[in-house]
């Protein structure tokens, strides 16, 4: 004990002491007795370990002094707390002080939960620290006490029985045959009881026994187990109840998942499993029955029951329940992903007839006849299973599932299949496991189309689905299959020739190991069709990049194996016995060797002296929007050659371009006469020699990054003239500026060597310079600025002005890298002192920075002025968090420097004036705005009143910023009066935005402590919620269903065709009825809408005395109608109205029609049309005949002239 008290410095109180300060009486008992422990530890000199607690509580349980309940309570919580960190050996010698006090309050405290839940803890803590190797029997109590625990845990209440689980668990958990061997024949005792007492009406114990089951059943014995298992395997064949049946399998499940029984225990229960039957019409006994089979021979890992399994659960797919459907779909998978390898396959045997037919064999026949219309509704999910099938086949599928893919091919020749995208996904499956050329043997394109149809589908698979394919099938089949389809010279077969020439690059998306050699043979075939065919061009191009970038990225980023590795993965592969996956998938990623990647660039690179030169003289009648693409080929062909060929081509390709540029004068004279030629209409086209220095300078672009420097100063030479603003191609400029950027992207040293050069030549050009090259010019000077020394600040500053201009450039990428120029060159300024690091030093630095950016301020322009203060916007937020901008005079007086220009009349200057003023909301120091804050208000509000409101919604903002920062009443003080309107708007939408924050706040606050209150007092038994519930849903569907009435027919309820008259109830309301209004007197109403046009007989009038009583009701539902009408306005009369009524019936609502469909309210004066003779007659309780027509503005309209009149027509005599 002393030992255990000196050595643990564990706290077990240490939740408890966080939670010190809560406001409850239980926690103040609790708190107040662990402070009053904690004082006595201490008074007697000891270390407050969980053993000197122990012996304190234990001291203070059993003294023998009169204890509230308060009190017992909270020193049974400090028990149950410090239990679990006191040794075994130290629980021992206290046990027979525990036992018999354990058994007294659990006997004494039954009512009470709050004293029941510790003690449950404290006794399971208590039996787990005995020596199981002694029996029971020889120690007092002990028996007692666990069965106390089997009781409790099937109390009716939630949570001593979750508490007495939880003890059983850590009872159970000690681990060894003696803890099993004592508590396993009470255990199954109380099982079998409980079991054989439980009936169809009262199976509430059971249901709880089962609940406790779930965790604490694998720490029993093997034969127990057993027994235990037989039991509830009974009792759910006894009881016919869903929610039983589902906790018995989860139970199971529970039970597989653990590593308790022995595999010949499990594999007995496994076959009793299999023999029950669940009823067909209980789909969640179905799911959970399938589910517990499933994991049960996932975990056996047997195969002999795999086909009954599997045959048994396809047979569920019948059905057209989703779920149902859902849930065994996943269990088949997991079969499949689990079982399907490499042992199955060798089962099948040459001769089938000499042997039964194999477990695989087996399984691909039942996915083979799932395709038929028994199965319809799940076909959607036997795709999937399908396509898990070929991936996990991988190369054998081709054999093996040659009738399933053939099957698949007819569904997707039907054009009516239901689901076209788990097919797709199957067959792309397919194809990306057996290979594009196993695939095209089973299913050939039957481009001819004579005997079968055209499957041009397949190269769609092909592309989307295959990653990187043998290329020696492409050069075999493919290639002379497109040459023939081209030779035909038809313009479908044009097509398909293209088609098959698009999936090279997808031949080529993943480097083999076989690529090597095959690309020697490929390439003739490929140079032919670069040189000869121009619609195989760009997917020879693509297919060439992909392969040698996707080659190089390999060797770069590591994922090539080494040796070592690669003899343990073949020997792997040769020891197919103890693989369990087998196969190549090939849209999985293939792993090489460092030998084989580089074998591959090494054959690639052999052709290099033939690839680049077609490649290069295809960039001149190739069109520009694809030139990028052969350009691309280019400069991945040329990181791959060899340096002194690559060398000796740029030599070509730069000579030509010196003498595309040396001859201008010819050049000239040349464009001259073309275009006296060729007319006006070709005036804006390129010349020939324009367009070739174009292409020969983008050509130069892709050797920039493997030039020795000597090439690339004759570079630089060349592309000089180019960089010239007086050279009037534009497009050149640009270009050249492209090149570069690549070469002081790419070779710094040069940089270093012609920074002076460099630098003046692009000052030279600031203002003269196009604006399509500012972007990449901003960029050759970020990389100047890196390799200026940081003493230089002088040569810093001049590059400044271009930068700050660009700025206000309307291209978002040019003012995006002017903005990271600025951002460097102020970190290179601020800390231009290689070896200072004061912090004053690096603010007087900054401070000079934004001097030179104040200055831009004196600008002569409003654009220079504007450009100024956006620079100066984005520099103050980047520093905001400085040294600089948080002294509060150097920010004052940068402020007042900002603030004066609101006088100023240019809105080009306010707007980017009011953009700082958002950031100086932010960066700067809240006194400073304090204290600016009348001119600051005095300029807001000088250009709040400007006529067109331009800058309103972000006044608004900055006032916004203002308030939060200084407070609403100084604002509005300072603020123009005229503007308070918008000061009140803001303060009113803020009010809101807090009131709803505070609402929302204080609901979710009323809703957890009403949830939290229910919970404790009407908590349910969660084993029996999901019963009641499911119970009161059958019961309301039952109470929903109607049955349709025929008065004509009778109904033959033994028909089964009479399932068809059952509806909802709420259906009945949406229906429209089926007969004819009737009036008081029971005569039935028929609504003429032509009241004009019918001619009634006198016999067919209603008598003076039942139109009175018509009108009566009439003015009556007006007067509801007034009193319906609770917005107290008038509602003007519809005569449409009754019709609109009728939108409950089935019509569409007026809301819902377009504008121009909508009927205007309008009084039409049809009620008071004379029904014995022309003209209008005067009704009781109704005013004098009128008729009402709103007035519109659409009735000026010209365009609808003809429709105003037609509405006038009825009211108005033509004038003749």
């Amino acid at each position: 004990v002393r030992l255990v008290m000196s050595t643990s410095t564990v706290d077990p109180f240490a939740s408890l002491r966080r939670h010190a300060n809560v406001n409850r009486d239980e926690q103040k008992h609790i708190n107040a007795i662990l402070s009053a422990l904690t004082e006595v530890i201490k008074e007697k000199g000891s270390q407050p370990t969980p053993t000197a607690y122990f012996a304190l509580l234990t001291t203070s349980l059993i003294d023998g002094r009169q204890k509230t309940l308060d009190e017992t309570t909270a020193i049974l919580k400090l028990l149950s707390v410090v239990l679990p960190h006191v040794s075994d050996a130290v629980l021992r010698t206290k046990y027979s002080v525990f036992a018999n006090i354990l058994l007294q309050m659990i006997e004494k405290n039954l009512p009470l939960p709050a004293l029941l839940k510790p003690i449950i803890l404290i006794t399971g803590r208590i039996i787990k620290s005995q020596d199981h190797r002694i029996p029971w029997a020889q120690q007092p109590n002990l028996m007692s006490l666990y069965q106390s625990m089997l009781g409790l845990s099937l109390d009716s209440r939630p949570k001593i029985r979750n508490t007495a689980q939880e003890a059983l668990v850590i009872i159970g958990s000690t681990g060894g045959e003696g803890i099993k061997k004592q508590i396993s024949p009470s255990t199954q005792q109380v099982c079998e009881q409980i079991f054989l007492q439980a009936n169809s009406n009262d199976f509430q114990n059971a249901t709880h026994l089962i609940s406790a089951l779930k965790k604490f059943l694998p720490y029993l014995s093997d034969d127990t187990v057993f027994s235990i298992s037989i039991s509830m395997l009974t009792l759910i064949s006894k009881i016919r109840d869903s929610i039983l049946t589902g906790n018995v399998f989860e139970c199971f499940s529970e039970l597989f998942a653990s590593a308790g029984p022995s595999h010949e225990i499990l594999d007995k229960i496994y076959e009793r499993i299999l023999k029950v039957k669940t009823p067909q019409k209980d789909i969640p006994t179905l799911i959970a029955h399938g589910r517990i089979v499933t994991d049960g021979l996932l975990k056996l890992k047997s195969t002999k029951h795999i086909v009954d399994v599997f045959t048994a659960m396809f047979q569920l797919l019948k059905t057209e329940d989703p779920k149902l459907g859902q849930e065994t779909a996943e269990n088949l998978k997991e079969m499949i992903i689990e079982f399907v390898d490499k042992k199955l396959v060798d089962q099948i045997s040459s001769d089938s007839s000499l042997v039964p037919v194999s477990v695989l064999q087996q399984i691909i026949s039942i996915l083979e006849g799932s395709l038929t219309y028994a199965y319809q509704a799940q076909w959607g999910r036997i795709l999937l299973l399908i396509a898990s099938l070929f991936k996990k086949l991988g190369t054998e599928s081709s054999e093996l599932l040659d009738g399933l893919l053939k099957q698949l091919a007819e569904l997707h020749e039907s054009k009516e299949f239901s689901y076209p995208d788990q097919l797709e996904a199957a067959l792309g499956t397919a194809v990306a496991s057996i290979g594009p050329e196993k695939f095209l043997e089973i299913l050939p394109l039957n481009l001819d189309g004579i005997n079968h149809p055209k499957r041009l589908w397949v190269l769609h698979l092909i592309r989307k689905y295959v990653q990187g394919a043998d290329l020696s099938f492409f050069t075999r089949e493919l290639i002379p299959l497109a040459t023939a389809l081209r030779e035909n010279g038809d313009a479908s077969n044009l097509r398909h020739s293209n088609q098959i020439w698009d999936l090279f690059p997808t031949f080529c998306g993943q480097p083999l190991p076989s690529l090597a050699e095959n690309f020697q043979h490929a390439a003739k075939p490929l140079g032919l069709a670069l040189t000869e065919h121009e619609e195989s061009r760009m997917p020879i191009c693509l297919g060439l990049t992909r392969v040698i970038t996707e080659t190089k990225k390999m060797i770069d980023e590591g994922r090539v194996i080494s040796k070592r590795k690669q003899k343990q993965k073949q020997k792997e592969k040769d020891d197919a016995r103890n693989q369990e996956a087998f196969g190549s998938c090939l849209s999985d990623k293939v792993e090489l060797t460092h030998e084989e990647a580089t074998n591959i660039l090494k054959s690639l690179a052999l052709y290099s002296k033939n690839f680049l030169p077609c490649l290069f003289n295809l960039l001149a009648p190739t069109p520009i929007h694809q030139r990028p693409t052969i350009l691309r080929a280019v400069e991945a062909y040329v990181s791959i050659s060899d340096a002194s060929l690559v060398n000796t081509f740029f030599k070509s390709v730069a000579t030509k371009l010196l003498e595309a540029t040396t001859t201008k004068e010819e050049a000239v004279e040349m464009d001259e006469e073309m275009e006296e030629d060729e007319g006006k209409k070709n005036k804006k086209a390129k010349s020939p020699r324009t367009d070739k220095t174009h292409f020969l300078t983008d050509l130069a672009v892709a050797f920039v990054e493997y030039l020795e420097p000597s090439t690339v100063n004759f570079l630089y030479k060349i592309i000089k003239p180019f960089l010239d603003p007086k050279n009037e191609d534009k497009t050149l400029e640009k270009k050249g500026y492209k090149v570069l950027n690549r070469i002081c992207e790419l070779h710094p040293d040069f940089v270093r060597n012609n920074i002076t050069e460099l630098k003046e030549m692009l000052i030279n050009t600031l203002m003269t310079s196009s604006s399509a090259a500012k972007k990449i010019r901003l960029k050759c000077l970020g990389y100047i600025l890196d390799n200026l020394p940081k003493s230089a600040i002088t040569q810093q500053v001049d590059i400044l002005g271009e930068v700050i201009m660009c700025v206000k450039e309307t291209n978002a990428k040019a003012r995006s890298a002017a903005y990271d120029v600025l951002v460097q060159v102020a970190y290179l300024m601020s800390s231009r002192e290689e070896h200072s690091q004061d912090s004053m030093e690096l603010a007087d630095n900054l401070k000079e920075f934004f001097t030179i950016l104040i200055a831009g301020l004196a600008g002569t322009t409003p654009h220079m002025i504007s450009a100024s203060i956006e620079a100066l916007s984005r520099i103050t937020y980047e520093f905001k968090d400085s040294e600089l901008l948080s002294d509060p005079k150097y920010a004052d007086q940068f402020l007042n420097t900002m603030i004066v220009l609101f006088n100023t009349n240019s809105k080009e200057i306010t707007k980017s004036l009011l953009g700082f003023c958002k950031v100086a909301m932010t960066a700067l120091p809240p006194q400073v705005i304090r204290k600016n804050l009348p001119k600051l208000m005095k300029g807001l509000g000088h250009w709040a009143t400007e006529s067109k409101n331009r800058f309103r919604a972000i006044i608004k903002h900055i006032l916004e910023r203002c308030i939060k920062k200084c407070g609403y009443e100084p604002v509005e003080r300072l603020f123009p009066s005229e503007h308070h309107k918008l000061l009140a708007k803001i303060k009113k939408v803020k009010e809101k935005e807090i009131k709803k924050k505070m609402e929302k706040r204080d609901n979710k606050e009323k809703k957890d402590k009403n949830k939290a209150y229910e919970k404790m007092m009407f908590e349910e038994d969660k084993d029996y919620s999901a019963k009641s519930k499911e119970k009161e849903k059958k019961k309301k569907n039952n109470e929903d269903l109607l049955l349709q009435e025929d008065f004509e027919q009778v109904v033959d309820f033994l028909d089964p065709r009479s399932i068809n008259r059952v509806k909802s109830a709420d259906s009945t309301k949406k229906q429209k009825p089926d007969y004819f209004p009737v009036n008081s007197q029971g005569k039935i109403v028929i609504t003429d809408k032509d009241n004009k046009k019918s001619k009634r007989n006198k016999s067919d009038n209603m008598d003076t005395g039942v139109l009175k009583d018509d009108f009566v009701e009439d003015e009556k539902k007006d007067k509801t109608e007034k009193t319906e009408n609770s917005s107290g306005k008038r509602k003007r009369f519809d005569f449409d109205q009754d019709d609109r009524k009728q939108n409950k019936f089935g019509k569409k609502s007026q809301k819902n029609l377009p504008k121009k469909q909508r009927s205007e309210p309008v009084h039409s004066g049809q009620q008071y049309t004379s029904k014995k003779a022309k003209g209008d007659v005067l009704r009781p309780g109704k005013l004098e005949p009128y008729a009402y027509i709103p007035l519109q503005p659409k009735f000026l309209n010209k365009r609808q002239k003809s429709q105003s009149i037609k509405q006038f027509k009825p009211y108005t005599k033509k004038n003749k």
